[in-house]
């Protein structure tokens, strides 16, 4: 009896940790990724000298004003609605028909992904409570092995980056779920004008240069209390 129970408790501890190590890296896109959607990051983006000038006239202030309002309509209970009724300085329509269905398509992948944050962490750290509780040093490796294992997916998901980034960008709509080519527009779109290429390019670089380096401290405290024999 004493036996099987060690087995049981062997593979529940295993099975807990190993779904502790994946969680990890999810948890920490999922948490980073929240601080690219806010003014103070749009507007450090747009102030950046090697920010591209929009060439249709877009200034530096007129990005910072309309993206507010993204970032407004996005974080908000308004509807479709308030986009809809922005316009640019002459009077005319902000965005076709064609950019509103994305922006409401975007709504509902955030709030979709708003979910599964508070899903992803609640379960962390009740996995890791329980483990802990357990015994201290199994938490502490399933991090240590859920730090490596972010940091290698990373890195392989940056160098995909680096050889195309157009095609990482495309596989990040469909991930999303949104349908094929709904993400794509004319440059002289506002929301490409609002929103270039180069902005997402600099926010995969900081999220994924963070989670890398969030995850090399996680491991080297969780290889730390791994190693002492009391805590």
């Amino acid at each position: 009896m004493n036996i099987l129970k060690f087995k049981f408790n062997l593979n529940y501890h295993s099975l807990l940790g190993i779904y502790l190590s994946l969680l990890l890296p999810f948890l920490l896109i999922l948490s980073y990724g929240r601080l690219f959607m806010t003014n103070k990051f749009l507007k450090w983006e747009y102030n950046k000298s090697n920010f591209p000038k929009d060439i249709y006239g877009f200034t530096t202030k007129d990005r910072i004003k309309y993206s507010a309002d993204f970032i407004k309509y996005l974080h908000s209970n308004n509807d479709i609605s308030y986009l809809k009724n922005l316009t640019f300085s002459n009077g005319k329509k902000l965005l076709n028909d064609r950019e509103l269905s994305h922006m409401e398509d975007v709504k509902k992948v955030i709030k979709i992904i708003n979910i599964i944050r508070i899903i992803v962490l609640i379960t962390f750290i009740i996995t890791f409570s329980i483990l802990f509780i357990s015994n201290y040093k199994i938490a502490f490796k399933y991090t240590l092995y859920g730090s490596i294992f972010s940091i290698f997916l990373l890195i392989s998901i940056s160098i995909l980056g680096l050889f195309s980034f157009n095609t990482l960008f495309n596989y990040f709509h469909h991930l999303m779920g949104f349908s094929k080519g709904t993400w794509v527009f004319y440059e002289s779109d506002a929301l490409i004008r609002l929103f270039p290429l180069k902005l997402w390019f600099d926010s995969f670089i900081i999220l994924f240069g963070s989670v890398i380096i969030t995850s090399i401290i996680l491991g080297v405290i969780s290889w730390f209390f791994c190693k002492i024999k009391v805590i």
